[in-house]
């Protein structure tokens, strides 16, 4: 109604006239908008605007003017007997928006009338039929819906998503007997079909055969949903392939596995954390922070300089994940690491940390011998400024990193110079914004004096 109200306050004329001739704009936006207005004003003359703008060449203004044309039918039923002439209009935009009409409305006869679309010509309404017909929940689709797993990839995909909401373990045996059709597409949507019916027979035998399979996305997609299954027995075929030489395939694997919790499983993500690809590494950390991330002595352990800087790596990542402020200190002792990837990565995880103590350690970071650590953690003060300071005592904070600033060597590297400006910039805007909140007293002239440093600092 707010729109309506603004759309009213524009117009000294009639509304409609506008918004007739935005209806017909050049102007995407404006022939949405105008859809949606006219959802609002419950004039019987914006019937007929809708109705010619059924065919609109955009599906978002369609589903605009069928939201609209629902909304008029709630007092005029007779909307629905026109709609229902348009399901045999020669145009298929206009076809689709009735389709689309039909499948949002309470029409005693829209079943049928989506069985009907099923059959039309045109793919986009075959598939807007589709997805109404899942949404519905409605099982006389079925058989329809098991052919089109066949057909072209747009319409497998809606008929795939409809299935998986209405499908039960009866259905199951037929989704498979497609397990090794000649379509990719079809393969794929099996596969991902069946990691939703956990009981069903023969599903985890069919999923470890199609991760044999001569196409990636067919592999990853089984994969995928093995791991929705949780089943122990399907580990080992898991481990093999977060072996793969495919690093997508390799990830996907992994984090199946984090689904998975056996000692086999951890044995196995840990030596993934000291892969050389970052990706698995990365995604080996984050599965294993799933099994294993609430023990401390655990994270700790793995940080430890006894293993390769790559698990170091990992184990801080992990640390990171858990927002836990209690690991700062463990964190501050981490930033002298002989390795500048380990310490990058405690950078990354102190400015995950919702803790003014955090800060410090960045501060501190801001000091390091190596140049891409410095910057990393200038980056990090950005970070912390723009998600944490509106909840802190931001004033000592801010004030804190811009003494750092000022005193900071002058042969530091540009790169950190340009992105702790832009840190300050934003700290010192929330300083602005939110110290009434606080209730705190700003001299806001001595924050200017700091700001006029700065720059002044920034530009030699």
């Amino acid at each position: 109604m707010f729109f309506t109200n603004m759309c009213l306050a524009k117009f000294s004329t009639d509304p409609l006239h506008e918004i007739a001739a935005d209806l017909k704009s050049t102007d995407l936006c404006r022939r949405f908008s105008a859809g949606i207005a006219l959802s609002e004003i419950r004039d019987p003359r914006a019937v007929p605007l809708l109705l010619s703008a059924m065919g609109d060449q955009v599906m978002a203004v369609r589903k605009a003017v069928s939201y609209a044309l629902l909304e008029h039918a709630k007092n005029d039923p007779s909307i629905f007997q026109i709609i229902k002439e348009k399901i045999n209009d020669s145009d298929a935009n206009v076809r689709d928006t009735a389709m689309d009409f039909v499948g949002q409305s309470s029409y005693e006869d829209a079943v049928n009338l989506l069985l009907k679309g099923l059959e039309d010509p045109a793919e986009q309404v075959r598939i807007t039929a589709i997805t109404f017909l899942g949404i519905r929940k409605e099982k006389k689709a079925i058989p329809q819906l098991l052919r089109f797993l066949e057909a072209g990839a747009n319409e497998c995909t809606a008929a795939k998503n409809a299935l998986i909401s209405i499908a039960d373990e009866s259905i199951i045996p037929k989704i498979i007997s497609k397990a090794s059709h000649e379509k990719e597409h079809t393969r794929q949507a099996v596969a991902e079909i069946l990691g939703y019916f956990p009981v069903a027979p023969n599903n985890v035998s069919t999923l470890l055969r199609l991760l044999r399979d001569p196409s990636r996305n067919v592999r990853i997609s089984a994969i995928e949903s093995l791991g929705k299954l949780r089943r122990e027995h399907t580990a080992d075929a898991l481990i093999e392939m977060a072996n793969d030489e495919d690093v997508e395939t390799a990830v996907a694997a992994i984090y199946a596995l984090s689904m998975i919790p056996h000692e086999k499983v951890v044995k196995t993500l840990i030596k993934l954390c000291g892969s050389e690809k970052r990706k698995i590494r990365t995604a080996a950390a984050v599965a294993l922070y799933r099994l294993r991330g609430g023990d401390p002595d655990f994270l700790k352990e793995m940080a430890c300089a006894t293993f390769t800087e790559y698990r170091r790596e990992s184990a801080i990542l992990m640390i990171g994940l858990s927002r836990n402020p209690a690991y700062i200190p463990f964190l501050e002792q981490k930033l002298k690491d002989d390795s500048m990837i380990v310490r990058i990565a405690v950078v990354h995880a102190l400015a995950k940390m919702p803790s003014n103590s955090a800060i410090n350690a960045l501060l501190f970071a801001l000091t390091d011998h190596c140049e891409n650590v410095r910057v990393e953690a200038a980056s990090a003060i950005q970070y912390f400024a723009r998600e944490h300071l509106p909840d802190s005592p931001i004033k000592t904070i801010v004030l804190d990193i811009a003494s750092t600033a000022l005193s900071l060597d002058t042969t530091a590297d540009d790169r950190m110079w340009r992105t702790l400006k832009t840190a300050l910039v934003d700290a010192f805007k929330k300083l602005r914004e939110t110290a009434y909140h606080h209730g705190e007293y700003i001299n806001l002239k001595k924050i200017d004096e700091i700001i006029t440093l700065l720059q002044r600092r920034f530009s030699t």
